[in-house]
């Protein structure tokens, strides 16, 4: 199921890929998954960002937001768990990927969100 959500703009958790760190004005291409951090949320209930890498949500976040909230389109498929695609548009899309990390996000998980994103 989809919906449309404002959600806190705070980078939780993330995976720990070395990579170069984005600047401000120019992100980077490749880089961590992450999940939002939400102080009331437990890990079984985190919301993982499937199109944006955490060195550059981390620097977008901070230019581009000034409230604190992103809006996402929020999946929650059965049985696994949350995920967001960032949809804000006061982030300026090359700091958004064009694509699911096949790492970290399962295929089933991966095509489900691509259907409903192309319905």
């Amino acid at each position: 199921m989809k919906s449309r959500e404002m959600i806190s703009a705070v980078v939780g958790m993330q995976t720990l890929v070395g990579v170069l760190q984005a600047t401000s004005g120019r992100p980077i291409d490749w880089g961590n998954c992450f999940s939002f951090f939400h102080p009331d949320r437990d890990f079984e209930n985190e919301i993982r960002c499937v199109n944006m890498y955490a060195e550059n949500a981390k620097i977008a976040f901070k230019e581009f937001l000034t409230d604190g909230l992103v809006e996402v389109e929020l999946y929650e498929l059965p049985g696994s768990r949350r995920y967001a695609v960032v949809t804000d548009k006061r982030i300026p899309d090359i700091w958004k990927t064009d694509r699911i990390c096949s790492t970290c996000i399962p295929q089933k998980v991966r095509e489900e969100i691509e259907g409903e994103r192309n319905e």
